[in-house]
């Protein structure tokens, strides 16, 4: 798969046992989800899944910020001496039709983790949501109803 056949994205941050501190899903259609923020501290602090569409620049921005030959790197790595709590990274990457590829780094919380490429890719896929989530956030929290 090429750079330019990306329809959807998926990230997903794990850490510990059957925790998930960050989702992301962006789509070329718009679509975006996220739950989480990353840090582990707040597990449990935020558990809403926020759901959106109409958002096809965050997808783009974030496909512009992938190096070209990333894709060939796909695969499995589990990190050799993990310390800390068990984390687990996911990248997936769809493509037109049943096509895709992705990445799974296995690790510790006090290791040193997956390769800066790929941190730097989590991060900008924070960042480039940050904007969107906290305005569904706000929303959130407004009734959507007015009282009599």
């Amino acid at each position: 798969m090429k750079k330019g056949e990306i329809t959807a994205v998926q990230i997903r941050l794990d850490a510990g046992r059957e925790n998930t501190i960050l989702s992301i899903l962006l789509a070329a259609d718009g679509s975006i989800n996220r739950i989480g923020n990353g840090r582990y501290s707040d597990i449990g602090a935020e558990k809403v899944l926020h759901i959106g569409a109409g958002q096809q620049q965050l997808f783009s921005d974030f496909i512009s910020l992938m190096p070209d030959d990333l894709l060939e790197y796909a695969g499995r790595y589990d990190l050799t001496e993990p310390r800390g709590l068990p984390c687990k990274l996911a990248l997936l990457f769809a493509g037109r039709g049943d096509s895709g590829v992705g990445f799974e780094f296995n690790y510790g919380s006090e290791s040193e983790g997956p390769p800066a490429e790929i941190q730097e890719l989590l991060i900008a896929a924070i960042k480039i949501t940050d904007g969107w989530l906290k305005a569904q956030q706000s929303k959130a929290t407004k009734p959507w109803w007015k009282p009599w």
